[in-house]
């Protein structure tokens, strides 16, 4: 029983010839009742294999359920997250770096009535915040340093407010003259690679380039605050620009907290440290090579590109006239594989509707809401299935430096801007903090979504009727929960209609 199309890079590889693609989506055709799951971007192929094999019974349970096909293809997102920020946390300039960001968030936090007044900020004794900041990073503690580190944050900060032009004035002479700031920075100078060297790597395509051999950060980023006596010297790195970068992302971190689009002050620090010089470093360019594949696998022509070769298949082996149920299974970044699966299903397969199921998707609500306003009606039944806020939190992208889950990281970190929009993510479905006139594609997804108590399931919900329940606790958890599989075989075998009406809220 053939069940996987195997790509690259949008391609079908040398494994999955277009002709194999064809046979085993007639065979699907012909049971008339068809289940694709597209995995998420996070997987290695051997890992990708392995969720068809484990899968393939739960939709096809003994032949009664939905023939399975599986789109897999390799990204190991995961593999890179973890070595690299494993890394990053160990840096010197990185630790110091969060140290004074993290500073100047507290003194601001503790600014009186008074010192808003005057435009100071009160001197504090930080000593036992950079000796936590260095404790949650210790092999020992890596368990849950950092967990603890989130947790012990304050909550609601009434009286908080930006950053002001004299207050930053301020803090960028104060960090200009400090020393251990001045001795880091003259240690990364000491490391610079000449731009010749970068730029020969930029040219043979390399997918990080890193601007000093004593910090990952990217070459791209540290050029900004670098200073060459001449083109093409190796130049030093500025302790003026530097502290003024420490001082940007300082208030870029209170500016979210105070307009409620903090992700908890130390997941915010993080992120926004990350954004401003590790992008390369922590995955950016591979996350958007995921979302290229997914975008790729639907150009001409089919006997190339896997889904545009599974939809010819599919156009080609339904009988006229016949409407088999086809369910679309999309976990984190499968979800954006459909979106562009019901783009191509317009003209290659008209008239053919779809059940739609999306398992802790990490597409923006942007891509969401086009597909919902372009291709909709294409969509018979959908549902979701993600973990409550606080359960989202809860989970551990990875054992150091980030405390909540990757698509959190996402939202602040690899998709370039602050709290984008994922539509994963319960966060973003409360109007009061993301009302409908400034997140029009929020709301789009949020009505959708709302026309039906079964269209959203938020784990953990175990107490519904079948096909309306996950217990999955992790990101990587809803393709192997036994509550989510066990509603999967049920969507494969009875499809999303027609199950009694139910409440699925979650909880923790």
């Amino acid at each position: 029983m053939d069940i996987v199309v195997h790509s690259e890079s949008g391609r079908l590889a040398a494994d999955t010839p277009s002709d194999k693609v064809r046979a085993m989506v007639g065979q699907a055709a012909r049971h008339g009742k068809i289940a694709i799951h597209f995995h998420g971007g996070l997987v290695s192929y051997r890992n990708g294999m392995d969720i068809a094999n484990r899968l393939a019974d739960v939709y096809w349970n003994k032949g009664a359920g939905s023939y399975p096909l599986f789109f897999v293809w390799e990204s190991g997102l995961l593999e890179t997250l973890q070595n690299n920020l494993g890394e990053i946390a160990w840096e010197d300039f990185f630790k110091l770096l969060w140290k004074k960001i993290a500073a100047i968030v507290e003194r601001k936090m503790a600014q009186g009535a008074g010192d808003r007044a005057a435009g100071t900020l009160p001197s504090l004794d930080t000593r036992s915040l950079e000796a936590s900041i260095d404790q949650a990073l210790v092999p020992s503690a890596a368990g849950d340093g950092v967990q603890k580190l989130a947790a012990g944050e304050p909550g609601a900060l009434g009286g908080l407010s930006e950053l002001t032009s004299g207050e930053q004035t301020i803090l960028r002479a104060e960090l200009e003259g400090d020393a251990a700031l001045v001795l880091a920075t003259a240690r990364v100078t000491s490391g610079l690679r000449v731009p010749s060297v970068v730029q020969a790597e930029r040219d043979r395509g390399a997918t990080f380039i890193q601007g000093s051999t004593v910090a990952r950060m990217d070459a791209s980023a540290l050029e900004e605050l670098v200073d060459r006596p001449a083109p093409g010297a190796r130049g030093i790195l500025s302790v003026a620009k530097v502290a003024a970068a420490v001082v940007k992302i300082a208030a870029r971190v209170i500016s979210r907290r105070v307009r409620n689009r903090d992700h908890g002050l130390h997941a915010t620090i993080i992120e926004e440290l990350l954004r401003a010089f590790y992008m390369g470093s922590v995955g950016k360019l591979i996350w958007d090579a995921i979302k290229k594949d997914a975008a790729d696998a639907f150009a001409q022509p089919g006997e190339t590109y896997c889904g545009t070769c599974v939809l010819e298949a599919l156009r080609d082996n339904i009988p006229v006239g016949a409407r088999p149920r086809i369910t679309l299974v999309g976990h984190s970044t499968g979800a954006i594989y459909i979106a562009k699966f019901l783009e191509s299903a317009q003209s290659l397969v008209p008239g053919q509707k779809f059940d739609v199921v999306f398992l802790a998707p990490a597409s923006r609500f942007d891509l969401t809401a086009g597909m919902l306003r372009e291709h909709g009606a294409r969509i018979n039944q959908f549902r979701l299935f993600a973990m409550t806020d606080a359960n989202e939190k809860a989970d551990r992208l990875v054992p150091v430096l980030y405390p909540h889950s990757l698509l959190y990281f996402v939202s602040g970190v690899v998709e370039g801007d602050e709290d984008v929009p994922i539509v994963g993510m319960q966060r973003f479905y409360d109007p009061a903090h993301f009302p409908a006139v400034e997140f029009p594609d929020v709301e789009t997804v949020r009505s959708f979504v709302s026309q039906s108590p079964q269209r959203a399931v938020w784990s953990v919900s175990s107490a519904n009727a079948p096909g309306l329940n996950t217990a999955s606790l992790k990101h990587g958890d809803f393709d192997n929960d036994p509550e989510t599989l066990a509603s999967l075989t049920q969507i494969a075998l009875a499809g999303l209609g027609g199950m009694a009406s139910a409440t699925v809220t979650g909880h923790n």
